[in-house]
């Protein structure tokens, strides 16, 4: 539990700032832990932070909401964005792709807008500034930015990208060392049959190539790859001069590299800020993001989707729209019904929004099954529960508050990152009472975590969040940064 807690990061990465001032003074220190190897803990010392640890830059600052996402992290304060860690595809606002491990004010809408709100998606960011408008960066090659830009030119790209992948495993292959047609017709031998060249040609010349011999074609095939390792020393040299580029150039393979060809390809990434179409005349005062897709919340009560979604995410019958677009038919009616939208959530393949009058509407792939036509539910209405406050999403999970109990759908995990819990969207199962006179201020969820807080200021967090299987594996892929 956390003291004199009034606020927590959506992710639980983690970032919690924490009352330092007296009855008189408030003033607000930011705390970080958990993994740091982007720099998204804002703390430049270590790769794990394994303590609550102060962000510097952060510090008495009016900090109006904290936000963690998967590798980068975001504060509003007085009417300022900050963003730090991973910067791929420019999604800090910077200007650059570059990481970042300290807070940085976004300088390119300083001046311009007041900014009042804040959404981290994977490899994206939204703005929502004080007059209502929307602002963007970050990767756009789904349209989850709301750009506008043509979905036949989003194809085109794709395709360049898919092409991209295939030419830069020729110029691989091009440019390692090749063998002779002796060592390679060796090497496929070795290969093939597990063990040297002499001895399989002398239990070949006994044992034949039918499958009775012991050593034919369905033989041998658990050890094919690591033979061919050992074989493939690109100067021909003894097994134990192992070479995987003269190995991959025997057969003629490789690896393709997907994601860097989307990036050579000149998939759309922002490096700049820039306003999404489709929202012209609209206020946005709520924002979502995903992995591909966006969701918005307007003044009129109104939800707003664009990107990429197979699963209904996108609450109309198109499952890719690169600008905004209203949500409509049963879904529009749901939310009319309840009195409009006063709070908009994203998860991985589902959005859900809370009503004015404490219902809340699902839609999309709902983790925890009874799934309607095509595995999708396209209006779900929560039902058996109180006027709901409080709403959060995860990766695979939703949660739900009347403001003294807490209730869970989708998955639920344990310490471990096991599923130790599924509960459907029609049953929410009870997670968290609070005690007596508690009462909840905010709710949180991270990918597979979830956190409370309450209005004295404690704090509740559950889940997987860091552990020690988790900390061993970051330091062992990342043994050139610090601990």
């Amino acid at each position: 539990m956390l003291a004199s807690t009034s606020t927590i990061a959506s992710q639980l990465q983690h970032l919690v700032p924490v009352s330092t001032g007296g009855a008189g003074a408030r003033g607000l220190a930011v705390l970080s832990w958990g993994r740091n190897v982007e720099g998204q803990c804002g703390v430049e010392s270590s790769l794990l932070v394994l303590r609550p640890t102060p962000i510097i830059e952060l510090h008495d600052a009016r900090v109006e909401s904290l936000h963690a996402g998967k590798l980068h992290s975001g504060a509003v304060t007085a009417g300022e964005a900050w963003t730090w860690g991973d910067g791929k595809c420019g999604k800090l606002g910077h200007g650059s792709a570059e990481h970042t491990h300290t807070p940085s004010r976004v300088e390119s809408l300083v001046g311009r807008v007041a900014v009042a709100r804040l959404a981290l998606g994977d490899h994206h960011t939204l703005f929502v500034d004080s007059s209502g408008g929307l602002w963007a960066c970050g990767e756009n090659k789904e349209g989850q930015c709301g750009l506008g830009t043509p979905v036949e030119t989003i194809a085109a790209q794709h395709r360049k990208a898919y092409y991209e992948s295939f030419r830069a495993l020729r110029d691989t292959i091009a440019a390692e060392p090749r063998a002779s047609r002796d060592q390679r017709g060796k090497q496929v031998l070795h290969a093939l049959l597990g063990s040297s060249g002499q001895q399989h040609a002398a239990q070949h010349a006994g044992a034949g190539w039918g499958h009775g011999g012991g050593q034919g074609w369905g033989s041998g095939r658990g050890s094919a790859w690591q033979s061919l390792a050992a074989a493939g020393s690109s100067q021909g040299g003894g097994a134990g001069n192992v070479s995987h580029a003269g190995a991959r150039a025997a057969l003629n393979f490789g690896g393709l590299d997907f994601e860097g060809a989307f990036a050579s390809a000149g998939m759309e990434n922002n490096l700049r800020m820039v306003l999404p179409s489709g929202l012209e005349g609209e206020a946005v005062v709520e924002v979502a993001a995903s992995r591909y897709f966006s969701a918005v919340l307007t003044a009129a009560g109104e939800v707003w989707c664009f990107g990429a979604d197979y699963n209904g995410s996108l609450g109309s019958d198109n499952s890719w729209s690169t600008s905004a677009q209203k949500v409509s038919g049963r879904l529009a009616a749901a939310l009319e019904e309840g009195g409009g939208a006063v709070r908009v959530v994203a998860g991985g393949t589902f959005c859900a929004a809370l009503t004015a009058s404490g219902r809340v509407v699902l839609w999309g792939k709902v983790p925890g099954g009874e799934v309607e036509a095509g595995g999708r539910v396209i209006a779900g209405v929560v039902p058996n529960l109180p006027p709901i406050t409080h709403i959060a999403a995860g990766q695979q999970h939703i949660l739900l508050s009347d403001g003294e109990r807490v209730w869970q759908i989708g998955r639920g995990y344990d310490a471990s990152g096991t599923v130790v819990s599924t509960a459907p969207w029609r049953r929410p199962a009870l997670v968290l009472t609070l005690p007596a006179g508690g009462c909840v201020r905010q709710l949180t969820a991270g990918m597979h975590s979830s956190g409370v807080v309450s209005d004295a200021g404690a704090a509740w967090a559950w889940g997987r969040i860091l552990d020690r299987h988790h900390a061993d594996s970051v330091v062992r892929r990342h043994p050139h940064l610090a601990f």
